[in-house]
């Protein structure tokens, strides 16, 4: 697993040649991990910031106060998991690009599919930071719910068929990476290269 990372990670802009699925998949595991590694430093204090805002208001004996003030903060959370977000997913568009590539090269296909997923993968992340106002007015809106209704538990308010929408697209490129990425190697020498690289 570890030559897997080191080579791809030494080879980022390498778009020639081909890799094994072995070596393909132990990568995308390591930026998967790396994702919820970042993910939850950047959320974690977001959250706790969150809460103990709430806590220093609930101290005050106003309610209203103290669910104001855990609604606005829990809005910062939302904004912040979304830009973060997306800078993730400029990011591993960079990391996945050119092993996605040798991947598709391996199992015989052209690397330009690799750009059909990633410009699926950019829309996805353009149309999030667009909808954000939205999104974030959502998460408002679910807490202030939650706060006036606290026996009814997690509720889901409604349905906006731009999110669902947004979401789908967003599954699009994972669903085609993984198609491609567990396709079998060709036997033996194929246009790209001899041998693809395995760990």
């Amino acid at each position: 697993m570890l030559g897997s990372i080191k080579y791809n990670l030494s080879h980022l802009l390498d778009f020639s040649g081909r890799d094994a699925r072995q070596t393909f998949w132990f990568y995308v595991l390591f930026v998967f991990l790396l994702n919820m590694a970042v993910s939850l430093a950047i959320t974690m204090p977001a959250v706790g910031q969150a809460m103990g805002g709430a806590m220093m208001a609930a101290r005050s004996g106003d309610p209203a106060a103290a669910n104001a003030a855990l609604a606005e903060s829990m809005t910062g959370v939302t904004m912040r998991a979304i830009w973060a977000g997306a800078i993730l997913g400029v990011v591993n568009i960079g990391l996945l690009a050119a092993a996605f590539v040798r991947r598709l090269h391996d199992a015989d296909f052209s690397g330009w599919w690799a750009l059909l997923v990633g410009a699926v993968y950019g829309l996805s992340i353009g149309r999030t930071l667009l909808n954000a106002d939205s999104m974030e007015a959502m998460a408002r809106e679910a807490v202030e719910n939650a706060i006036a209704n606290p026996t009814m538990g997690p509720q889901l308010y409604g349905t906006n068929p731009q999110m669902a929408f947004d979401t789908l697209i967003g599954w699009i490129p994972i669903v085609l990476m993984v198609g491609f990425g567990v396709l079998k190697s060709t036997a033996g020498p194929n246009r790209f290269a001899e041998e693809p690289v395995r760990f």
